[in-house]
């Protein structure tokens, strides 16, 4: 029921748009992401990222270089 006092906000696609991008995923998703092709870790690797931010950022920094599979990213 609306609540007589406050008007009504509406917000903008353009906002919601924005809102729901700075909104970081979920660690579920990413070690779902993790486990699978192309990366390949096995779960505890994957667990550990998906917590890290800083060790997720790092990990996709040098996995996109190409130069090694997920793993051996992981372990360098």
């Amino acid at each position: 029921m609306p609540d007589a006092d406050l008007p009504p906000i509406e917000l903008s696609d353009e906002f919601i748009q924005k809102a729901r991008d700075s909104i970081p995923a979920l660690p579920e998703y990413l070690v779902s992401i993790l486990l699978g092709r192309p990366h390949g870790l096995r779960l505890d690797m994957a667990r550990r990222l998906s917590v890290q931010p800083e060790e997720l950022n790092l990990y996709s920094a040098v996995f996109e270089t190409g130069i090694a599979d997920g793993q051996t990213t992981f372990n360098w």
